[in-house]
């Protein structure tokens, strides 16, 4: 007789939250390295010792800040192996490591040539980290709120943010050089931080099950989610197990295996069509050059570091806003086709502005400007950014996520590059017309993102592959029979054909182990 499927337990589990927010430190560091470039370059300090002009220079200014998403490209490229073939937790490690040495250079920096060499070997460490703890927080969440989970990401992304505009704006206040090289190198700390913290995090139990290592990653499961119960971590890790296997078998995936298959063509596609026109939507470029476009509306010295703070702290209430209102309620699809609309909405009404009131005396119209630039932060936090991140990570089956996010995140800075050595140029020479561009491909992202995106909230990372055409082999509702057989498999009680064996091997292990984590409990 079939037994009833039992209704899986829910809840937060806190170690869960602990991991991701500390491996959000290498979101952090990538948020303050971009943040703390906008005010580097708003330092007269700056341009008089890197130029020889205190307003600076566009083109030299647009290399400095591409040649780091060039490195972050590249490193996100590289993760895809380094992931598969060390592990998520060890690539964690190595990249906070090269990241003290690239944010080193950049603040000992004596000229364009020695900053871009920091900025390059800090980018390729942040690049793997882009791509890798997306991965890692996915992996290690409960399903129903995957999309906090990953969104703590964003979060941390953009308090990095936040603190790198206030820090600049505080510096202003130094001395001579100390104005920029101070900022600079306050990322050393962060990455140190994470370089020894790391050690103590879990390693995916994802990647432990595809090499084999199977034992290890039941308790690490137990360790992070024991709090929802036994049954359900049993539960959890059966249809891990399982679905893993049936999709690995007994190889290493492979880079043409991203597209090998009309499912993985899907994947990857989409994947990339996001994070492309995740940088087409005009933030990212607004968001680094974003005291110069104060200055050019009309804002002056000072005044373009204190707005720039506040610019920060519009995209930190937005991912606020976005984990505990927007990610894990409204889901994936509905929330980037929302996102697409609003923020056309107000790229046109920003384009307006700056066309009428650029160059103008009129303060009020300069400050309505402003305030739809700091209003294109907010949307776009609450809706996008963070999405992006947690749609890429959870399309992908287990044995092709690090290589799938690898690809995508390379496409996405990629195009970030070109926008960001372009950006200031254009906007220099063209001035508002250049938001016709963001306004065209946010539209049309928007179309696409509404008819052909398929819906992945509350879904595990394995059920996600019948969204895209491909047999699941095991569920959350297993008879116990079958998740005994796993178990016992993986733990090497009995036989794993003997049914009533297994059954007893996987049912005395799971009471010693009740009795076990109860006296810890009350220790």
């Amino acid at each position: 007789m079939m037994e009833p499927e039992p209704k899986p337990r829910f809840t937060v589990a806190w170690i869960n939250i602990v991991c991701a927010i500390f491996s959000s430190i290498g979101a952090f560091i990538f948020g303050f390295d971009s943040g703390i470039f906008n005010t580097t370059i708003a330092h007269a300090s700056f341009n008089l010792y890197m130029f020889n002009d205190v307003t600076g220079k566009a083109i030299l200014t647009g290399a400095i800040a591409s040649t780091y998403t060039a490195g972050t490209a590249i490193g996100g490229l590289f993760s895809g192996w380094s992931a598969e073939r060390y592990g998520r937790k060890k690539s964690i490690i190595v990249s906070a490591a090269v990241v003290m040495a690239g944010t080193t250079i950049q603040t000992a920096a004596q000229n364009v040539g020695m900053l871009i060499a920091g900025r390059v070997i800090a980018g390729l460490a942040v690049g793997v980290l882009l791509s890798i703890v997306p991965v890692y927080n996915a992996e290690l969440a409960v399903p129903q709120y995957r999309g906090i989970i990953v969104g703590l990401f964003a979060v941390m992304a953009s308090f990095g943010v936040l603190t790198s505009n206030w820090i600049g704006y505080g510096c202003q206040f130094a001395t001579g050089n100390a104005q920029w090289r101070v900022p600079l190198g306050c990322q050393i700390p962060t990455a140190a931080l994470l370089f020894a913290g790391a050690f103590f995090l879990p390693e995916s139990p994802r990647w432990l099950i595809e090499k084999d290592r199977s034992q290890e990653a039941h308790k690490i499961m137990m360790r992070i989610h024991g709090g929802l119960g036994r049954d359900f971590v049993d539960r959890e890790f059966t249809q891990m197990h399982e679905q893993i296997v049936a999709e690995s078998g007994a190889r290493q995936s492979r880079w043409a295996d991203c597209f090998s298959t009309p499912s993985a063509r899907r994947r990857m596609y989409l994947g990339i069509f996001v994070n492309v026109f995740n940088n087409l939507g005009g933030t990212p470029v607004i968001s680094v050059y974003q005291s110069k476009l104060f200055q050019q509306i009309g804002f002056k010295g000072t005044k373009t570091l204190f707005l720039s703070g506040f610019y920060g702290m519009a995209g930190f209430a937005g991912v606020i806003t976005n984990i505990t209102l927007v990610a894990d309620r409204m889901g994936r699809k509905k929330s980037m086709w929302i996102g697409a609309l609003v923020l056309v909405a107000d790229l046109g009404i920003l384009m307006a502005l700056t066309k009428i009131y650029t160059g103008s005396d009129n303060e009020a119209g300069k400050a309505a400007a402003v305030s739809f630039i700091f209003l294109h932060s907010y949307p776009y936090s609450v809706f996008m950014y963070g999405t992006v991140w947690v749609y890429t990570t959870e399309i992908f089956p287990t044995h092709l996520r690090a290589k799938g996010t690898a690809i995508c995140t390379f496409w996405g800075q990629a195009f970030g590059i070109l926008l960001q050595q372009i950006g200031l140029k254009v906007f220099d020479d063209i001035g508002f017309r250049f938001y016709i561009v963001f306004i065209v491909c946010t539209s049309f992202a928007g179309l696409v993102y509404y008819f052909f995106l398929p819906e992945t909230k509350g879904a595990t990372l394995e059920d996600i592959s019948k969204f895209f055409g491909d047999p699941v082999v095991a569920t959350l509702h297993e008879s116990k029979t079958r998740i005994a057989q796993v178990l016992n498999e993986v733990e090497g009680f009995g036989d794993a054909e003997n049914e009533e064996g297994v059954g007893m091997g996987y049912q005395e292990k799971s009471a010693v182990e009740q009795v076990e984590m109860s006296n810890e409990a009350k220790r």
